[in-house]
């Protein structure tokens, strides 16, 4: 089975603020947090 998850765009500006904020300490950790969050 297959699933899709769709963001509110609430939801989408989040990750964009959280991935800056990462990328900002080490942009090898703003890579990884998209990577997990993906992964999740």
């Amino acid at each position: 089975m297959s699933w899709s998850i769709s963001y509110s765009s609430q939801a989408q500006a989040d990750v964009r603020v959280a991935f800056r904020y990462y990328k900002e300490i080490s942009e090898s950790l703003g890579k990884y947090f998209l990577s997990e969050l993906k992964h999740a």
